[in-house]
Formats: structure tokens, C-alpha cells, sequence
């Protein structure tokens, strides 16, 4: 599914270069006789960096990450890998 700037919202999860990230931080503004200006801040949802995303204009267009979010409990590391259990 694809939202436009009005619809984003903080903790949407949006899909950049083929990667889930999360929106931190949302603003926007706008000047007089100029396009918005949309500054997002996202956190890669795998890797949990952040980096920050600049876009101007009013036809921007953003994909909704299809992610889905469960209860597990957490388990133990081994070898850089985390291991979960579903509580269900």
C-alpha cells in the first residue's frame, strides 16, 4: 500500500530500498509559495541503526512495510544470532 506524507504517522512502518524501517521522527513545514519540505528519521528494523531521510514536493509517495508484531519472550544469543519463543 502506498500513503503520502499527510498520512504519515510516528512508529509507522514504511519500506526503503527493499528493508522495513520505523518512522522516529516526522516534521514537516512549509514556506511561503514553496513545497513542503518532509524530514524523517527511520530505524532499520533488522539492524536497529537510524538514518535520517529529506524529501520536497507534494506528490512523495511511501510503501507500507507489511511487518507483524507478536509477543515472544526471549531466550538466549548464540553465535550473534537472538533466539525468541512465541508465548502462544
Amino acid at each position: 500500500m502506498v500513503i503520502g506524507v499527510g498520512e504519515l504517522r510516528k512508529g509507522i512502518t514504511i519500506e526503503f530500498d527493499g528493508e522495513p524501517y520505523q518512522v522516529v521522527e516526522y516534521n514537516s513545514h512549509k514556506m511561503q509559495q514553496r513545497a513542503p519540505v518532509v524530514k524523517l528519521r527511520l530505524r532499520e528494523l533488522r539492524t536497529g541503526r537510524t538514518m535520517d531521510k529529506t524529501y520536497n514536493g507534494y506528490n512523495v509517495q511511501l510503501t507500507l512495510a507489511r511487518v507483524e508484531n507478536r509477543a515472544a519472550q526471549y531466550i538466549y544469543d548464540e553465535d550473534n544470532l537472538r533466539y525468541f519463543m512465541d508465548t502462544k
